[in-house]
Parts: C-alpha cells; sequence; structure tokens
C-alpha cells in the first residue's frame, strides 16, 4: 500500500520505468542527488527484476524511493486499482527509460500506449499536466531529416528504427495533456567509472570483430557517423532537463550525442585494426568527419569531468582496451 500525499506538489512526486536497466539505474542515482526531497516510485516488470533491484535501493543513502509491482504491457501498467488510482492523484513527472523494443512489435507500442494513459488520467482526474520524459533513439532524429512524408511508403532499416518513430509520433499528439520532452541518445555504453558489463550488447557488437557480419562495424552502414555516449552522460542531461522542465519549452527534443562530433566508420576501422592486430577494411565512401548530429542539448555542462568529455575514439578505445585485458586474465 502507497503512503497518502497531498496536490501540493512542492517537490516532484516521481514515475520511473527501466530500473532494471543500466540506463535506469544511473538516472535513479542522479535523481537522488538532484532531488533528495522528492519520491520516486520505480515501476518494475517481474519480481525477478524486482529483487534484482531491492539491493541497490536498500544501499540507497535516500529512503524515498518505492518498488511498484506492475508491467507497462497490462493495462493499468500491471498495477492493483489503489495503487493506480495513487498515480494518478500524486505523480507529477514521469522518466520512461524502459526500453521495450525487446518486446514483439505490438507490446512495444501497448507498452507505451499504457503510459499515455496513464498521463491523460492524470490530466483529467489529477487536474494537472505532469512533465513526462521519453527516450527515444538518434535513429528518429536521421530519420526526421529525411523528410518523411509518408510513413507506410518509407522502408525503415529495422523494426526498431520504425517502432521509435511510431511511438514519437503518439507523445506528440499527447501535447495537450503533458509537458513532454523527448531524449534522443545515440549509442548508450555501460559505465566507464566502473567495470564494463561485457554481457552489454552493445560492447559485444564492438568487440566480436573477428565475426562477419556480428561487429557493429559491419552491421552499420559504412558511411554512417560513429557515435557513443557514455551512460552517465546521458542520465545527467536527462536530470538535468527535468531539473529545468519549468524553463525548458514543452515538446522539446534533445540530441544527446558526443560533443565533439562523432566518429567516422575509417577511423573506427583504424581503432579496431590497432587494438585487435586485426585487418578490416574501410570501405566506406564518406572519409570526412561529419558533425550533423552533435550535441544539441541545454548545454549546462562544462565539459570538466573526464566521465563527461570522453568522445566515441575514446570510448571505443577503452572498450576494447578493457576487453582485451579481461583476456588476459
Amino acid at each position: 500500500m502507497l503512503p497518502h500525499t497531498s496536490n501540493n506538489h512542492t517537490s516532484k512526486d516521481i514515475l520511473l520505468t527501466g530500473l532494471n536497466e543500466f540506463l535506469g539505474k544511473s538516472v535513479l542515482e542522479e535523481l537522488l542527488i538532484k532531488f533528495p526531497t522528492s519520491r520516486i516510485f520505480c515501476l518494475l516488470d517481474s519480481k525477478t527484476q524486482k529483487l534484482s533491484c531491492e539491493k541497490l535501493i536498500d544501499n540507497c543513502a535516500y529512503k524515498n524511493v518505492k518498488l511498484l509491482d506492475g508491467n507497462t504491457s497490462k493495462e493499468h501498467l500491471g498495477l492493483c486499482k489503489e495503487d493506480y488510482m495513487f498515480c494518478v492523484e500524486s505523480i507529477n513527472c514521469i522518466v520512461h527509460c524502459e526500453d521495450a523494443s525487446f518486446k514483439s512489435k505490438i507490446n512495444s507500442i501497448q507498452s507505451n500506449i499504457h503510459i499515455l494513459d496513464l498521463i491523460r488520467n492524470i490530466e483529467q482526474l489529477g487536474n494537472k499536466k505532469p512533465a513526462f520524459l521519453f527516450v527515444s533513439a538518434a535513429l528518429p532524429n536521421i530519420l526526421e531529416n529525411k523528410e518523411i512524408e509518408n510513413d507506410a511508403s518509407f522502408n525503415f532499416r529495422n523494426t526498431y528504427e520504425e517502432d521509435k518513430f511510431t511511438i514519437e509520433k503518439l507523445i506528440k499528439s499527447y501535447e495537450d495533456h503533458c509537458h513532454y520532452f523527448i531524449v534522443r541518445p545515440s549509442t548508450i555504453l555501460a559505465k566507464h567509472s566502473g567495470e564494463y558489463d561485457l554481457g552489454d550488447e552493445n560492447i559485444q557488437a564492438l568487440i566480436n570483430v573477428n565475426k562477419e557480419n556480428h561487429s557493429l562495424i559491419n552491421v552499420l552502414s559504412r558511411d554512417a557517423l560513429y557515435d557513443f555516449v557514455t551512460v552517465e552522460y546521458v542520465s545527467k542531461n536527462i536530470v538535468d532537463i527535468l531539473s529545468n522542465a519549468k524553463t525548458i519549452p514543452s515538446s522539446t527534443i534533445f540530441n544527446i550525442t558526443d560533443h565533439k562530433g562523432g566518429l567516422t566508420h575509417t577511423h573506427a576501422v583504424e581503432i579496431l585494426n590497432t587494438m585487435f592486430k586485426i585487418s578490416l577494411k574501410d570501405e566506406s565512401r564518406n572519409k570526412e568527419k561529419n558533425t550533423q548530429y552533435s550535441c544539441e542539448n541545454i548545454q549546462k555542462y562544462v565539459y570538466e569531468n573526464d566521465i563527461l568529455t570522453l568522445n566515441s575514439s575514446e570510448i571505443l578505445r577503452r572498450v576494447c582496451q578493457y576487453y582485451l585485458d579481461k583476456q588476459k586474465n
């Protein structure tokens, strides 16, 4: 049973999804630092995930974090009636970090529809427009720049790309019900201040360089710009957006990318060949560094912390070096 709260929201009552993923965990840590007096309610998809996150919350210095046993793919987020109505009456900020792309296409869209249903109910029954921050991906930014006129006729490169584009369109249709912000981070890699998670699919894609068509270098377009960002960098930007939500225009889209412009295919191949002593071929046509998608976020941070200033080249080197060191041990 959740605690009673008044409608006086001098501090935030935040609903966070995706705590079972490394971005959600990092966002929670930043929220606790930035909003020490706010209450944070974390929606978790299963008992297994809930048990895995309870230790993390027990270790927090703050006791204002509550776990909600629910599921975004179910009606009312899988919550009991009492808990769902508590969210409707109390939540004034939603940070949707959960990546439902691993689910079926229908469940992926449905999960976001249920979050949007909650937003509409908060606005209509709770008499307030919540702040809603949705973590998308860099791909819709590229699609948007292609000026798609007819979604049905556009040939999406993969279902992930299509899902993100579709979900963003849904969110934009809810502008009357919430103050929404869309965050489009580039490829996020696990923490650089601690151990890498070698099971992370992004890192696996980078280090499997000897497997035909399995390396990120082989999967992505040879004329694409490689852009990696650290999870700390993304989570700090997300929380900073929330802390400035009253002064940022609603429906703002933030592209969180390598602030130095990214990494060409040529440079990526050069790094991999040097680190792993292999001979991947550079078959790209574009040899120039493309800065079209350089960082367009709120630019509040002074890049003094090494964790935040790592560019894509350095991130790729560190991931490769860590993997090589791990192999030696």
